[in-house]
């Protein structure tokens, strides 16, 4: 008991060492890479587990208050050789929801992601997840059953492009992006829903930033030192009680001998040792007396 009580002592340190703040146990990927769908149309989802084992993670969508568990059941497919993926054929508003990978333990959970099916005539198509700084990014404006000459695309409601192709392009893309999107029919009341682009600092400038010094490395590392041995000396303190009582046994005997010998009296000083603690022309004059007696 004692043993498993000293092993539960040194792993939970070592989680607590070693913990870090690497985000979410797996992700969640939708393909297309948007969050607007239109009805008809087919996506699929991925679901990717960082350690690279599936077992008792499965696909999860909230709908209406309801939460679906499994690819079955969510009117998917399964993909073969492939129990990860789950795809939606000839979608309609039933696909809608929120989507997200959940896996054996209750805090296992994915990044999740709205889907959203449209039944309307123009649609905006954006990617579903944050872009990143630097990339290229592509706004589709679907049109469905009408004709048109010219396409308006707006930015938090602010007119930024009218053309007459479907597409904007935004290179090189900045947090200065960032906003609601959507795209209209010119000369007409016909316009999509908003979507919203998201832009991210590039994640390998952010690892280096954030990458710890060797300094702070080696203060973690003595810190962590001494949390193992304020847990591990009183755990071994109460594992060993029969060592416990020699060693405070031998504290007592080595006090007690301490004390006797102070306690002792002090003997009178031999006359040798008095007499070579006079000055050299005393003891040159005592030596003489004790030779020659009589002078």
């Amino acid at each position: 008991m004692k043993a498993l009580l000293l092993a539960v002592c040194l792993v939970s340190l070592m989680f607590t060492c070693g913990a870090s703040e690497d985000g979410p146990p797996a992700s969640l990927a939708v393909l297309p890479d948007r969050r607007r769908h239109l009805r008809g149309e087919k996506f699929s989802l991925h679901c990717s587990v960082n350690d690279g084992n599936s077992t008792g993670w499965m696909l999860r969508r909230l709908q209406g208050g309801e939460v679906s568990s499994g690819c079955l059941q969510l009117n998917g497919t399964e993909s073969t050789g492939r129990p990860e993926e789950c795809g939606f054929t000839d979608i309609d508003s039933k696909n809608s929801g929120l989507y997200w990978c959940q896996g054996p333990d209750i805090d296992q959970k994915s990044n999740s992601v709205n889907i959203t099916v449209s039944y309307g005539e123009v649609h905006l198509l954006s990617p579903v997840l944050t872009v990143m700084k630097g990339d290229s990014v592509t706004l589709q404006c679907n049109v469905k059953l009408y004709e048109f000459n010219q396409i308006i695309f707006y930015k938090n409601g602010v007119k930024v492009l009218s053309r007459s192709g479907t597409q904007m392009t935004i290179e090189n893309v900045t947090q200065a992006d960032e906003g609601f999107y959507k795209c209209a029919i010119a000369n007409s009341t016909l316009e999509s829903l908003e979507n919203r682009l998201s832009v991210r600092e590039n994640s390998t400038a952010d690892s280096n930033d954030e990458k710890p010094s060797s300094g702070s490395l080696v203060w973690l590392s003595g810190l962590c030192i001494i949390l193992v041995l304020l847990v591990v000396l009183p755990v071994l303190w109460l594992m060993f009680p029969g060592h416990r009582e020699k060693f405070l046994a031998s504290l007592n005997g080595a006090s007690r001998r301490e004390r006797i010998q102070q306690e002792m009296p002090k003997t009178k000083q031999d006359v040798t040792e008095v007499q070579w603690d006079l000055p050299w022309m005393e003891m040159d004059n005592l030596l003489d007396k004790q030779q020659h007696p009589g002078s």
